[in-house]
């Protein structure tokens, strides 16, 4: 499992939210959110991105100790370590 993978899945679980609701709100697809939870892969988009830190908290984008490049858009997206 990614970090990004983990930290997703906490936050999502913590917060009570279904795929469903992750993808009205982010404005992506089901399947988008399954592949995010999966680990397959990564949320690229800066609005995907600041719609995540309105619903999961600014958790899944805070800079702890490690960061990953995010597929071709060379996004960066940061995360707690735990």
């Amino acid at each position: 499992m990614n970090n990004f993978q983990i930290e997703f899945k906490r936050l999502k679980a913590d917060r009570g939210l279904s795929n469903k609701q992750i993808a009205s709100f982010t404005g992506v697809k089901v399947k988008d959110v399954k592949q995010w939870e999966a680990g397959t892969s990564f949320p690229t988009d800066k609005k995907i991105i600041n719609a995540l830190e309105g619903l999961l908290g600014t958790e899944i984008t805070q800079t702890d100790r490690k960061s990953t490049r995010l597929n071709s858009s060379h996004l960066v997206i940061s995360y707690a370590v735990f």
